[in-house]
């Protein structure tokens, strides 16, 4: 019986099944680093949502301090609640300078920060009004203007703002919370998706393999049974080159 060759094409198919698994490495590469992004702005948006808040509820704090400050003034004439008047209102305006840095971003939050802004304007100008009263006009005219009530009435609306502008950080992080798990799922799910893919390639991979050795053995064994058909041949053959020098000759034309 004639030999027959090993079946060809596995190496190819081999290094198509390699150049797949490779694919889905880079692609799980990929989708790693897109979920570390994610976690990373995660991240980020708790550090700046806490950042905010904590500064909102500073500038709260400073501005009842410039108007309990005020009010003692008005009631004293100490020049010390002046001071420490001053002190407060420097605090004012550094954590009014850092929202404008976390929120610079967001025209919303800007907005919202701006009439929070006017507010505070209003609220020192009222408080000043008072205090000048109490230099020019002596106590009972200091005293009658905070009796008028209207710096409750601004200092209320600013609570009101400062709380919504809380809130509104509570939805934007939970917002962007949302976001970055959505994110990080889909990445999990592609990379596992990547990864069975992958793990499919490789066994097929394994199995190619093995089949290349198969092949190995039976592409040896095929040459030595050719060989030996050429040799055991019923008639001679023999192979000359171009000079006519023999460079084979089977067993039965010696």
């Amino acid at each position: 019986m004639e030999p027959r060759p090993p079946t060809p094409g596995r190496s190819k198919r081999a290094l198509l099944a390699l150049g797949a698994a490779a694919l889905c490495l880079l692609a799980m590469l990929l989708l790693s680093a897109q979920s570390a992004r994610s976690l990373r702005t995660a991240a980020i948006a708790v550090l700046d949502s806490t950042q905010v808040k904590q500064r909102a509820a500073r500038l709260l704090t400073s501005l009842k301090d410039v108007e309990a400050d005020g009010h003692g003034y008005i009631l004293t004439g100490n020049p010390v609640f002046l001071q420490d008047r001053e002190s407060s209102l420097r605090s004012i305006n550094d954590e009014e300078t850092a929202l404008h840095k976390l929120l610079s971003s967001r025209p919303d939050a800007m907005r919202r920060l701006k009439g929070l802004e006017a507010l505070i304007q209003s609220r020192l100008a009222n408080a000043q009004q008072g205090i000048y009263l109490r230099d020019s006009d002596g106590l009972a005219a200091g005293a009658a203007h905070v009796a008028q009530g209207q710096g409750k009435v601004i200092m209320d609306q600013i609570e009101l703002a400062v709380g919504e502008i809380e809130r509104e950080e509570d939805a934007e992080l939970a917002a962007r919370l949302q976001q970055a798990e959505k994110r990080a799922t889909d990445a999990a799910i592609l990379i596992g998706i990547c990864l069975a893919f992958g793990t499919v390639l490789l066994v097929m991979l394994f199995r190619m393999f093995r089949l290349r050795e198969v092949d190995a053995v039976a592409l040896e064994r095929y040459a030595t049974e050719t060989l030996d058909l050429y040799n055991r041949a019923p008639c001679g053959y023999h192979s000359l080159d171009a000079d006519g020098v023999y460079l084979a000759v089977n067993a039965t034309d010696l």
